[in-house]
């Protein structure tokens, strides 16, 4: 009996040791099949974000190439039968959608069909993954401010081809440009439209037709200008850019000047060398015109005739514009009042400096006022250092104008843009590209 009853126990344990071990695969199987069901949503994830990227990049292109370049992202994201799973999405699997305020929405749904190995033991051979995605894209007010200065004309057919293509890159029912060029002053050229959306075709005949490169740089004029198109915009967007452009430092600046007792507004210029004679006068609200005078025009004679300098920008004095030209207490470059019987020299130091500070300070006024400011400077003079005090890299100034984290001066408490170099005219296409992508993003 009792050894009837050891064969009896041990199989027992063997019975319930073989239950066991199928419930012990059976679980590792579930949660193998499990894991890699996780997987393969992770991926599928991964697929739809830029699916969706995608499409919010081309939507300016109209809905149907938004659709067909979500899914050639997806596709490129998923790897052919990916852990063995089948994809899917299709444009009817994209939703893209308008408000009254020009942002858009695209709503995004991708399916897998995941293969089991151990769960068809109970019929189950396929487990279907789902995913659901939906991106805003705002609309954009930009404001492009493109430099027309001399220094431009042997490259000027591929930067007016370039700045044309880069207009034509954004919803032309949705989003909104404004155009503005310099060079002695500056010029807007096309305003916001009071309604969503722009004139495409317009705006690059008006940059075939006046992109005319000749001139000093009054980078604050143009920079004023790009400002002043924001502030003007009826129901401005929830997004707002000013994308500027330049070869160089910035040597002119505008404002009041009282010369032979006479008051008069309009720009004056030193240059870009270690030293130079200043000149004047010419309009400010005009990329490349003098300023006709009683005495003629002042020319190289300026200094003879300016006894002081204009303590704060005058010409731009509302919605509180007021920038202070001659301050000792500037952090990078101070100026102070002209001395009596102040040389040439002075003059053109002084003058150069207040042209620096002027471009920096509004650029940092338009993003106290949340427009985001991106720069692209094109060619090697950004990299040397110039001006009167031969010292100060040209590119630096544009990194802290576009408040670029690469800057030494970055301010996390202000509008982050970015600054993209292009060492040639070649390189100009993609820079644009890199700046239009990046304002895509933060469409998002």
């Amino acid at each position: 009996m009792k050894g009837c009853s050891r064969k009896r126990s041990a199989g027992v344990v063997m019975v319930l040791a073989t239950v066991a071990m199928v419930a012990l695969l059976a679980m590792v199987g579930l949660a193998l099949d499990v894991g890699k069901t996780y997987g393969v949503r992770a991926k599928l994830y991964a697929a739809v974000d830029a699916a969706a990227l995608a499409a919010a990049s081309a939507v300016a292109e109209g809905s149907d190439n938004a659709k067909k370049a979500a899914v050639k992202y997806f596709n490129a994201n998923m790897p052919p039968e990916y852990l063995g799973s089948a994809f899917t999405l299709e444009e009817k699997d994209i939703g893209i959608s308008f408000n009254s305020e020009g942002d858009a929405t695209i709503d995004i749904s991708a399916t897998a069909d995941v293969p089991t190995f151990f769960l068809p033991v109970i019929g189950k051979e396929l487990i279907g993954v789902g995913v659901n995605a939906q991106t805003v894209r705002r609309a954009v007010d930009l404001a492009f401010v493109a430099d027309n200065t001399g220094s431009l004309s042997s490259v000027g057919t591929q930067v007016t081809a370039r700045s044309q293509d880069f207009v034509q890159k954004f919803h032309p029912s949705y989003d909104r440009l404004a155009l503005i060029h310099y060079a002695y002053g500056a010029k807007e050229l096309v305003s916001f439209k009071d309604k969503r959306g722009y004139d495409q075709d317009g705006m690059v005949t008006s940059i075939g037709s006046n992109f005319k490169y000749s001139g000093h740089t009054n980078s604050s004029e143009g920079m004023w200008a790009g400002l002043e198109a924001h502030r003007k915009a009826v129901n401005p967007a929830s997004l707002r850019v000013i994308v500027f452009f330049t070869d160089g430092s910035p040597n002119t600046f505008s404002s009041e000047f009282s010369l032979g007792g006479i008051t008069y507004r309009g720009a004056i210029r030193s240059g870009d060398g270690s030293s130079g004679s200043t000149a004047g006068l010419w309009w400010h609200n005009e990329v490349n015109s003098k300023l006709p005078s009683a005495g003629g025009f002042y020319g190289t004679n300026l200094y003879q005739q300016l006894a002081a300098l204009p303590v704060e920008d005058n010409l731009h004095t509302g919605n509180g514009d007021k920038f202070k030209l001659v301050d000792s207490n500037h952090p990078r470059r101070p100026v102070s009042q002209l001395s009596i019987g102040a040389t040439p020299a002075e003059y053109y130091k002084k003058i150069n400096h207040i042209s620096r500070n002027l471009m920096e300070d509004m650029a940092e006024r338009a993003r106290e006022q949340d427009i985001y400011v991106f720069t692209l400077g094109l060619g090697s003079l950004l990299k040397q250092a110039t001006g009167p005090d031969n010292s100060e890299v040209s590119e630096d100034m544009l990194l802290r104008m576009a408040n670029d984290p690469r800057s030494a001066d970055y301010n996390s408490d202000q509008k982050e843009g970015i600054y993209c170099y292009a060492e040639n005219e070649t390189a100009l296409g993609p820079c644009f590209e890199e700046i239009r992508k990046a304002i895509i993003r933060l469409s998002r």
